[in-house]
């Protein structure tokens, strides 16, 4: 059989025989292959195009979903940062020895170009509340807890839950009692980060230690799953119905009135345990994704599997053309139309996204790991 231009054409079997491969290939790629946890990376995708909806959505007939995700997103990506961090250090067995120090090491240089990432990020000057550099915070304070089980980890998320709250409102007050002041600069990003920024570590490492607990069990554990979504549950009710009815016995203006409340970025420990508890369940919901619901779901698996690209993207998409001044919530359905098209496409063609290649490669060179003629510490 001749083509056209008079050269032999292509055994049609034989293309047959290279393109199937190439398409299983991709289909791997684009649901993840064997050793990744579909559920994972669809909350992930979920929660970074819940924070497109919190940043560029507009308020125009029903908000049910404006307000659904409006602080949860954020939070939903914190829990799975948790549970990301436990996963890479050993999941339900810890790393230790020089594994452990490898892993140390890698998160803090990951850490570092997080915060050289979000530098160049802010420089843009969206009117965005950027996460990034309190998520490579969360990083950095979460080392010391590497080899810690589920029990503890889980205990720690309460202790923050308990006391995180208070010390988020008390120390910045305190602060300017003290006749000194709150951070204004990059000096001050210590204090920034731990107390009186936006995403105030002193609470939202409960929602990282929470996290880190579900990451030492297993993530495919049925048992665990439905625990998730009751418990979830369980605290989503008390915490939002505890907040409701405490809030008309307080004075709005005066201290209880403040810490009883539980609305979107109020640090509170209402807020923790109703929004934590939807993140739950939301999570817990996510991770009964199997073999088909990593097939169906693969689009926003594939946004969550880049998290990181795709939500740097989205900051310059809303620099470049200003979508946080969008009158109707069309910007922001072409935005996320396009980010699951996109991502799925680069995950099924190239697998991990360009920014998450970078970074790992960086820090891959940065800390190598351990060679297998080093004992263990």
């Amino acid at each position: 059989m001749v083509s056209d231009e008079g050269a032999p054409a292509p055994d049609a079997p034989a293309a047959s025989r290279r393109f199937v491969p190439a398409l299983r290939r991709a289909g791997t790629r684009l649901r993840g292959g064997p050793g990744r946890v579909p559920g994972l990376d669809v909350a992930r995708g979920l929660a970074v195009l819940g924070m497109f909806t919190a940043h560029v959505g507009v308020v125009e007939g029903p908000t049910v979903w404006l307000t659904v995700a409006d602080g949860r997103s954020s939070i939903l990506f914190a829990l799975v940062a948790g549970v990301s961090l436990a996963v890479v250090t050993g999941g339900p067995r810890p790393q230790t020895g020089d594994a452990l120090v490898h892993a140390r090491a890698w998160l803090l240089v990951r850490a570092v170009l997080l915060l050289a990432l979000v530098g160049l990020l802010d420089l843009l000057g969206t009117r965005v509340l950027l996460i990034l550099g309190f998520y490579a915070a969360y990083f950095v304070l979460a080392l010391p807890f590497l080899r810690w089980g589920p029990r503890r980890l889980a205990l720690a998320a309460a202790a923050v839950t308990v006391v995180g709250p208070l010390l988020a409102y008390w120390v910045p007050e305190h602060l300017g009692r003290a006749g000194l002041r709150v951070p204004r600069d990059g000096s001050g990003a210590l204090t920034d980060f731990l107390v009186t920024g936006h995403y105030p570590a002193v609470v939202w490492m409960a929602y990282v230690f929470a996290g880190m607990a579900i990451g030492r069990c297993d993530p495919r554990s049925a048992r665990l799953r439905g625990r998730m979504v009751t418990g979830g549950l369980a605290a989503t009710a008390v915490g939002y119905l505890a907040s409701s009815s405490l809030a008309v016995e307080f004075d709005p203006g005066s201290a209880a009135g403040y810490l009883v409340r539980s609305g979107p970025h109020d640090d509170t420990f209402f807020e923790v345990v109703g929004s934590g508890g939807f993140a739950l369940t939301v999570l817990g919901l996510c991770l009964y994704a199997g073999r088909i619901g990593s097939v169906v779901l693969a689009p926003l698996a594939a946004v969550g599997s880049m998290a990181l690209t795709v939500y740097s993207l989205q900051i310059v998409a809303i620099w470049r053309w200003d979508l946080v001044e969008a009158t109707t919530n069309g910007p922001l359905t072409v935005l996320v139309l396009v980010t699951l098209v996109a991502a799925s496409a680069w995950r099924a063609l190239l697998g991990r996204g360009p920014l998450e290649r970078a970074i790992t490669g960086v820090a891959r060179r940065t800390a190598p790991p351990p060679t297998t003629d080093r004992p263990a510490a």
